[in-house]
């Protein structure tokens, strides 16, 4: 079971464990926004990429909330 909270923007928060491929890095927590539409993919803000050193592994083509269509850098993460 996944437990987070409602913020004031009325957001659903649940705080993940993301743990580096490198074992040598820390693992860190980032509070991520989910919605009712979850689909088994996370979106990770760009300063965490940065910050955890991750690599772009590929580039995917994906469909927003609204209907448009934009290609998305992936990176690999265990979380």
């Amino acid at each position: 079971m996944i437990t987070g909270r409602i913020d004031a923007d009325w957001q659903a928060i649940v705080p993940l464990v993301v743990q580096h491929r490198d074992p040598t890095q820390p693992t860190v927590t980032i509070d991520f926004m989910i919605d009712t539409g979850f689909t088994g993919f996370l979106s990770i803000p760009a300063n965490w990429v940065d910050r955890l050193g991750l690599s772009v592994v590929d580039i995917q083509r994906g469909i927003t909330a609204d209907g448009r269509v934009g290609y998305f850098e992936t990176v690999d993460v265990t979380i």
